[in-house]
């Protein structure tokens, strides 16, 4: 449980895709709480990386993700 708690978190914008989903992919094997912000999911991503639907033009919309975050 102190472990879990002690995990890193890694956010990833435009992670669902392309580089930023090998990113994900990538911190996730290392160990880290990847949590991935976009706008679509482009590729299927590990089922314990965390998915939050995001138009990073809208404020509104970022300001939900990182309360969903915290």
């Amino acid at each position: 449980m102190e472990k879990d708690r002690l995990k890193k978190i890694c956010i990833i914008t435009g992670g669902a895709g392309g580089i930023g989903y090998h990113l994900s992919e990538g911190f996730n094997k290392k160990g880290y709480k990847v949590i991935v912000l976009d706008i679509k999911k482009q590729e299927e991503l590990s089922e314990d990386i965390d998915f939050i639907k995001v138009d990073l033009r809208l404020e509104t919309e970022i300001k939900y993700a990182f309360s969903k975050i915290t």
